[in-house]
């Protein structure tokens, strides 16, 4: 279990950080148990949250789309220490269908006839 101390420096920093960048508050911030400081969204944007929070605490983030069937879904995280303090943020997002250039032809199939 996390002492008190720990937990007051987690909780400390997490007011630092939206008083100075309130543009974060777009993330869902919470505490887990061991005091890591989580920041996630879920549905919207692109992930460029994750791409602002990364320049504010320092960090690298990664980003990657997945297909599940018809579905595209894209991904940011990154984990960093700031202030002492540990942070992970990451966003999932629905990503739209990537554009075809001007000349593609698109090949439709269907059932034969």
């Amino acid at each position: 279990m996390a002492s008190n101390s720990s937990q007051i420096a987690t909780a400390s920093a997490l007011v630092t950080l939206l008083t100075d960048h309130p543009e974060l508050s777009a993330l869902t911030w919470t505490v887990d148990t061991a005091d890591v400081l989580h920041g996630q969204q879920t549905g919207a944007g692109s992930g460029l949250i994750v791409d602002q929070a990364a320049r504010v605490l320092g960090g690298t983030p990664v980003h990657a789309r997945i297909n599940r069937g018809t579905d595209r879904i894209g991904l940011a995280q990154f984990a960093t220490v700031w202030r002492g303090v540990h942070v992970e943020v990451w966003a999932s997002y629905a990503t739209p269908e990537p554009r075809r250039p001007l000349g593609t032809v698109a090949v439709l199939t269907g059932g034969a006839r």
